[in-house]
């Protein structure tokens, strides 16, 4: 990594803008991982129900409602969904940790230009 000031504060700018960017998707995400939700859960209610009402036994529905396909692609969607958000969520995460990274370089750069000035006087 290059440590001059210009091209750091530069990069910043560059990570600012991407973190806000990420910000924004993962309020996307949010909602569509809750929307993903719910329509997994609605109709994973709805076919318990259609199935007791059917006589089926309550201790195999479960396992048989799971096993739907309808059921199933909701239910991987969710995960999918959830594993997007996830990962964008970690990736913010890690340009925050970059953008704390430079930051301490330029404070780290800033306190080795005084320390130089003050020797300079001297």
């Amino acid at each position: 990594m290059n440590f001059n000031p210009q091209q750091i504060m530069e990069r910043l700018g560059g990570l600012n803008k991407e973190l806000s960017d990420k910000n924004g998707e993962l309020t996307s995400l949010a909602e569509n991982m809750a929307e993903k939700e719910r329509q997994f859960k609605v109709l994973y209610a709805e076919e318990i129900l259609r199935m007791k009402n059917e006589g089926y036994a309550i201790t195999l529905i479960r396992d048989l409602v799971n096993g739907k396909k309808g059921v199933a692609e909701t239910k991987l969607n969710w995960q999918v969904s959830e594993a997007i958000y996830s990962i964008t969520r970690d990736k913010i995460k890690s340009i925050v940790i970059h953008i704390d990274t430079l930051r301490s370089i330029l404070t780290w750069l800033r306190i080795e230009a005084e320390n130089a000035n003050l020797h300079d006087e001297h």
